[in-house]
């Protein structure tokens, strides 16, 4: 796979090169499972929120906004 990188991309890219002696390609496939892992954990912390929905726990507007105003006051 070839990709085209902006050229501060490049750049930067070059100067973590040569702070820590890792390759460009190193520093992408790293980039790459970063933000796999990202995304994953994004979607499984919208899960926590969509599970419960999903079950019909949630709470009526007017109630959360009498717990939010409650939770400010303190």
């Amino acid at each position: 796979m070839d990709i085209e990188l902006l050229p501060r991309q490049v750049a930067e890219l070059s100067e973590i090169g040569s702070q820590t002696g890792r390759g460009t390609d190193d520093q992408v496939r790293e980039a790459v499972d970063q933000l796999s892992c990202e995304r994953e954990w994004l979607r499984r912390e919208a899960q926590v929120g969509i599970d419960p929905v999903d079950r019909g726990e949630f709470l009526e507007e007017e109630e959360m906004a009498t717990r939010v105003e409650r939770m400010l006051r303190r």
